[in-house]
């Protein structure tokens, strides 16, 4: 399956990402996505990426990597959210001591594209829910289908409260729920 992921990124994040893509030669360019894309999607291929401003601060940095995921053998596949889940993704810990906070704002708009192989369409597989608000922030997914393609657009917002140890465990796992609403199971019919 075809998948395109573009992302814009700001502030902090956006300075975060530049700083990696500038140590990068531009003849490396795409076998480093191709290898940040497969530690998540080992099975992903790399197509083509676009990336502009990486120099040039004074605008949002823009990313677009195209790739392709194999299809199970009943014809099935979750639609991959790589890079929102790069950046809502926490690691578990099962011993926290310390309080934390999200210092710098977080947003993650997304959208993820893919088109069905010519002369069939896509179907869900099972429901995801469109939305999820916590104290931690809140997300929103929408779903465009359409042509044997669906989009879908993501939104998250952080809260920037600072919360105590014991609130860790609940915060992965609401961030958890998120990316698991990206990856929508899909069936090529």
């Amino acid at each position: 399956i075809d998948v395109t992921e573009t992302a814009r990124f700001t502030g902090y994040q956006a300075a975060d990402l530049r700083g990696h893509l500038r140590a990068i030669e531009t003849s490396e360019m795409q076998a480093a996505l191709q290898r940040w894309v497969a530690a998540r999607y080992s099975d992903a291929e790399l197509t083509e990426h676009f990336v502009d401003n990486v120099f040039d601060a004074g605008y949002d940095l823009l990313v677009e990597i195209r790739y392709t995921l194999p299809i199970d053998t009943d014809g099935s596949f979750d639609l991959p959210g790589f890079l929102e889940a790069y950046y809502l993704e926490f690691d578990r810990v099962a011993d926290r001591r310390f309080p934390f906070e999200q210092v710098f704002p977080l947003r993650v708009t997304a959208v993820t594209s893919v088109k069905a192989p010519a002369g069939s369409r896509l179907e869900a597989v099972s429901e995801k829910p469109d939305s999820g608000e916590s104290r931690f922030g809140h997300w929103r997914r929408e779903i465009q289908r359409g042509n044997g393609a669906w989009e879908m657009r993501f939104d998250y917002v952080s809260s920037g409260q600072r919360f105590a140890p014991e609130d860790y465990r609940e915060f992965a796992e609401f961030h958890r729920r998120a990316v698991d609403a990206i990856e929508q199971p899909l069936i090529v019919q």
